[in-house]
């Protein structure tokens, strides 16, 4: 599956490409639990969310898409939260560890004000918002949805939340 890393510009410029990879892991709330010493590189489901929710005044940030096989994705999945559109939201993330981060998986460097986002990108993402404002609409806390999520994929929940919705 293709997924997206956002990372400064800068970065490229002044590191060798083995040090972009070297990223510790975040502070920010997440279900991650990291292993003490390994690092890790983050990865989102959704380039749409990236170009929404990370500001880019100075132009120096880019979106690094990469091609990386399902069943590690799989093994690395979990959620970040963050506030959109005034609600929290549980987005899709990998923390892959470095060291199983193979650097021929990247397919392309943008920098983020002129990345390409393809329509079904952004509509994948925009159903995937409307699916959990629905959940939350519904009664479900964020934590709820969030287990649900871990416990099965992003594509089936939405399918079921949208299946529900043409039943009413």
């Amino acid at each position: 599956m293709i997924v997206y890393h956002f990372d400064i510009n800068d970065c490229l410029k002044k590191n060798s490409q083995k040090q972009v990879f070297k990223k510790l892991q975040s502070n920010l709330f997440n279900t991650f639990n990291y292993d003490k010493g390994k690092e890790y590189i983050h990865f989102f489901r959704y380039k749409s969310f990236i170009q929404q929710f990370f500001d880019d005044d100075n132009g120096e940030s880019i979106i690094l898409s990469a091609d990386i096989p399902d069943e590690l994705l799989e093994k690395c999945k979990g959620f970040g939260f963050y506030i959109i559109e005034n609600q929290e939201m549980p987005i899709p993330e990998y923390a892959v560890p470095l060291e199983e981060f193979n650097e021929n998986c990247v397919i392309g460097v943008e920098k983020i004000q002129e990345a390409n986002i393809e329509f079904e990108d952004l509509n994948q993402y925009k159903k995937y918002l409307e699916t959990i404002k629905k959940l939350k609409s519904n009664g479900m806390d964020v934590p709820s949805i969030t287990v649900n999520l871990l416990n099965s994929s992003v594509c089936s929940l939405i399918e079921n939340v949208q299946t529900e919705n043409k039943r009413k």
